[in-house]
């Protein structure tokens, strides 16, 4: 995008153009900030609090498979390192 400008003044209304909205993205973003760091409210749906602890309980599980796998796939094994044959990277 090539902006031409004639006069100063076209240069500090642009300017000032761009300031405002610099401020509402800025307002948008620190809204957002702001939701995701916020504390969940005490009288909170139970079917919400029930849900938000299905999701991180899924996500703790989730990470747990995901360290064993990673475990049994680079844990250091005697009959490994004698072996010569290359195994192939298996996820399952």
């Amino acid at each position: 995008m090539t902006n031409k400008y004639h006069s100063l003044e076209e240069i500090r209304l642009r300017k000032a153009e761009l300031r405002s909205q610099l401020q509402k993205e800025r307002g948008t973003i620190s809204g957002m900030a702001h939701g995701l760091f916020q504390k969940e409210e005490e009288d909170a749906m139970p079917t919400r609090r029930f849900m938000g602890f299905v999701s991180r309980s899924a996500s703790i599980v989730d990470g747990a498979i995901l360290a064993w796998k990673l475990y049994r796939r680079f844990r250091p094994d005697q009959k490994k390192l004698k072996s010569k044959k290359r195994r192939r990277f298996r996820l399952f």
